[in-house]
């Protein structure tokens, strides 16, 4: 079984074009999603979209060349990454929060309210390998969820080790923080 230890990420978003992951070897790459937000460094969403591609192509090959074999973990649920997931073809580990009929990890009987995010997650066409359990609030946390357990998932943690991880996830102070109203009410 993989090692327990606790993993450090790294956020890469608009770096790959700037070439500044080059010689990094990659246990996994994730795709969350692809939006607008970075286009002060990209011309255009099809040269953003061809950007964050190298990370799972030329720079998934330069990790393998150094010992790697990275894990490959794709959102379907955004249209670019269903097309990246599509031409990676079975290298990727693709989740999704909704019905894309493809995705190797899915999120069933998905729960969103206040108190967090709650799903069953299923694999490769109905086993459940995980109940995925979040405080964190919104779809995006669902998602970035979902991301976090498929990337355990594709590394060989344990389902015990990712629902206790996710589980105790924390916010942002000041991004989606419940302040209570009243009694009857809850502002974010």
């Amino acid at each position: 079984m993989a090692d327990e230890r606790p993993a450090v990420g790294v956020r890469l978003a608009a770096l790959a074009s700037a070439h500044r992951t080059r010689g990094i070897a990659f246990d996994a790459m994730v795709f969350t999603n692809l939006s607008p937000e970075h286009l002060d460094y990209h011309p255009d969403m099809e040269d953003y979209f061809k950007s964050k591609r190298l990370l799972f192509t030329d720079y998934a090959e330069d990790s393998r060349t150094m010992g790697k074999q990275p894990r490959l973990i794709v959102n379907m649920d955004d249209p670019h990454g269903a097309r990246l997931a599509s031409e990676l073809g079975d290298a990727a580990w693709s989740f999704s929060l909704g019905d894309a009929a493809t995705a190797r990890l899915k999120a069933e009987s998905l729960v969103l309210d206040m108190d967090g995010v709650s799903a069953s997650v299923m694999m490769d066409g109905g086993i459940k390998v995980l109940k995925l359990r979040t405080r964190l609030v919104a779809h995006f946390n669902a998602q970035n969820s979902l991301a976090a357990a498929c990337t355990g998932l594709a590394l060989g943690l344990r389902a015990s080790a990712i629902e206790r991880g996710v589980l105790s996830l924390t916010g942002v102070p000041g991004r989606l923080e419940k302040v209570p109203k009243d009694r009857k009410s809850t502002r974010l």
